[in-house]
């Protein structure tokens, strides 16, 4: 997965958080992680004031790696 940007949403609370640290640790590529605390991972996708954030983070993101 070398030079494929990865963007990674994740809730503190979350049951999948440890693993998706791990994993996040293993990318080699353009990578960034937005981490909510006090969170669940099904929060982050109909909370708005999660879902905004993420958005516009994703967005930045992807725009300076796919533009």
């Amino acid at each position: 997965m070398e030079n494929i940007p990865v963007f990674m949403a994740l809730g503190s609370e979350a049951y999948t958080v440890e693993n998706g640290k791990e994993f996040f640790k293993k990318v080699l590529g353009p990578k960034k992680m937005h981490f909510a605390e006090n969170t669940e991972h099904f929060d982050l996708y109909w909370k708005s004031k999660h879902v905004k954030p993420i958005s516009e983070n994703l967005n930045k993101f992807f725009r300076s790696y796919l533009a």
